[in-house]
Formats: C-alpha cells, sequence, structure tokens
C-alpha cells in the first residue's frame, strides 16, 4: 500500500468513525469504492462511445428511431407506420 493510498484509508475510516466496528467501516469503505469506481468507469465508457461515434450528446439524447439502418426501417424515422 503506497503512501498516497494509505493516507486516503485513513482520512475515510476517520470519516467513517461513528462507533461501528471495523469490520464494518471497512466493507463500507469497499461499498462505496466500488460505486464511485463503477460510476467512472460507465463514463469513460460512455465517452469512449460518443467518441467512435462522432456523437454528442444531444443526438445521444434522440429516439433510437431516429437512428435506422436499413431501407426497410426507414418508417421508423419517418412515423409513418405502414
Amino acid at each position: 500500500m503506497g503512501a498516497a493510498l494509505l493516507h486516503l484509508a485513513e482520512f475515510a475510516f476517520g470519516a467513517l468513525d461513528v462507533g461501528i466496528p471495523i469490520d464494518d467501516m471497512l466493507t463500507t469503505l469497499e461499498m462505496l469504492n466500488g460505486y464511485v469506481e463503477r460510476a467512472a468507469r460507465g463514463e469513460i465508457e460512455w465517452m469512449r462511445e460518443m467518441h467512435q461515434d462522432a456523437m454528442t450528446p444531444e443526438r445521444a439524447e434522440r429516439p433510437t428511431s431516429a437512428r435506422c439502418s436499413t431501407p426497410a426501417d426507414t418508417r421508423c424515422s419517418s412515423g409513418s407506420g405502414r
């Protein structure tokens, strides 16, 4: 464990020191760290996909019907059901 990680763990344990056992504090810290890590990885993946598709956040929010790929699917973007 490096000095920076040790300092972070010491700070986190100090913040979580509310009278619960050390095992519960460690579990809580691991859950919080896992949540933050998953959120960050999801954001990075989303940014990578947007960069690869040259898509802006505004275009990403459009309904999928606007992204028809085959001639048969052009009905979904035109709004006609037949």
